[in-house]
């Protein structure tokens, strides 16, 4: 999380009341600096993400990549493959020469169907899904357990997002920009 003002890193500094994000480490020594409850900015950037849409970070996935065509294409020759195991008509050659190249076809299309799978577009689809898990999980756990799921959180937000700025407007209130290498996913304002 960075400060949106200066660039810097912004740490949390425990006061006696709250968990505060400050606006960078030389905040300690700059009279007037303004700071933000973490609470807040962890409630506004949870809610976020629970609401939002893999549309929203990934268009490409609303689009058709040729995934449902590549599905259907092994569907059609699993088909085929299980027509000529239950008929047993015709030559035994014939039959075991067709079975292997069905087989030799399935294996290609659902190599082909694993690449697009592994594409971003579905990778970001299941980081996000299993950020929204993670949060759902959040209000029932207590403990080791929370501290684990909150681990877990950090590492699947960071693999969805590569930059998180703050702009600090009051102790309750500013703007989270939220990045991913370099493109504006979204702006959130807390308040």
């Amino acid at each position: 999380i960075k400060d949106a003002a200066d660039g810097e890193r912004m740490v949390i500094f425990r006061t006696q009341r709250k968990m505060t994000v400050l606006r960078s480490r030389a905040c300690k020594r700059v009279k007037g600096c303004k700071s933000i409850h973490y609470d807040v900015v962890e409630k506004a950037l949870l809610q976020f993400l629970l609401e939002i849409e893999v549309s929203d970070l990934v268009p490409a996935v609303a689009k058709d990549d040729g995934l449902a065509a590549l599905q259907g294409q092994l569907a059609g020759l699993q088909h085929e493959a299980n027509g000529i195991m239950q008929s047993g008509f015709g030559d035994g050659g014939l039959v075991a020469q067709r079975l292997h190249k069905l087989e030799k076809d399935m294996a290609a299309v659902s190599a082909e169907i694993e690449k697009v799978k592994r594409s971003s577009a579905y990778a970001e689809k299941d980081r996000l899904e299993d950020v929204q898990t993670v949060i759902g999980l959040l209000g029932a756990t207590t403990g080791e357990e929370l501290l684990g799921l909150r681990l877990r959180l950090r590492d699947c937000i960071a693999a969805l997002v590569s930059e998180i700025r703050i702009t600090v407007e009051s102790s309750t209130a500013g703007t989270i920009d939220i990045f991913k290498t370099g493109d504006r996913y979204a702006t959130v304002f807390v308040d």
